[in-house]
């Protein structure tokens, strides 16, 4: 508590000092959250990382009122703290703009890796340009369904972009992939034995079944119950097990 109480002094003087001399009222940052020491620079290291909130997104800006950056101090450990002198600053988000044919190179080895066995990229359609943060990686690809056939096939997928470990935007990009006939092959099979799983709201029942058709793994294929012979529609959920939807 002393170690606080000297920086928070050292502080209203500091900022003080900055707020009538040289100090910038817009601010560059490239993390995902905005910090003190990020605006006001050589702040005392026992308060720099106290956190203003969420940086604004690639290519734009937030204004951080006086208010806001007092009632962060203040929250941080001392409401007493007065920073007359602060005035209101400008966050700008370091960004990065992409152009289409290096945005195209970046997206296309994470996709590559992405598709499943048997399907290779043919190429892609990334947007013209795309502005993102500074330094931003890619996270998870989603693929769109692929079409239950061989041949040259198109689909999107959707691409996470990270700063850091945040989540900063999804990109859905449409692509273009050939799938070898090894690939199309269902998963499950007519005749194929099911654990049927069905959701009463309260408890998860279980009955032995057989798939009426072919499928691939989130299909919804027409089942039989065993026991009963009953016939109804559940989703793939494996090679060994669907789920039962409302009929």
């Amino acid at each position: 508590m002393k170690v606080w109480l000297r920086s928070a002094m050292v502080l209203v003087a500091f900022l003080t000092t900055a707020a009538a001399g040289a100090e910038s009222p817009e601010v560059v940052v490239s993390g995902a959250r905005v910090r003190l020491g990020d605006i006001i620079k050589d702040v005392p290291a026992a308060v720099a990382d106290l956190d203003l909130g969420p940086s604004p997104p690639a290519g734009s800006s937030r204004l951080i009122s006086k208010r806001e950056i007092l009632a962060g101090v203040a929250a941080a450990g001392d409401e007493s703290l007065v920073l007359p002198h602060l005035e209101a600053v400008r966050v700008v988000r370091a960004s990065r703009r992409w152009q289409h044919a290096e945005l195209e190179e970046w997206l296309k080895p994470a996709l590559s890796a992405a598709l499943p066995d048997g399907v290779r990229l043919v190429g892609l359609t990334a947007p013209r340009a795309l502005t993102t943060a500074k330094g931003a990686i890619l996270g998870r690809v989603e693929i769109g369904r692929i079409p239950a056939r061989s041949g040259l096939l198109r689909t999107s997928a959707v691409f996470e972009i990270l700063t850091g470990s945040e989540l900063e935007q999804r990109v859905s990009v449409p692509i273009r992939v050939r799938v070898r006939p090894s690939a199309v092959r269902p998963d499950v099979l007519r005749g194929s034995a099911l654990t049927l799983v069905i959701d009463t709201g309260g408890a998860r029942v279980t009955a032995a079944g057989e798939a009426l058709g072919d499928g691939r793994l989130g299909d919804i294929v027409v089942c039989k119950v065993l026991r009963t012979r009953k016939v109804l529609r559940a989703r793939l959920l494996s090679g060994s097990e669907a789920e039962v939807l409302a009929q």
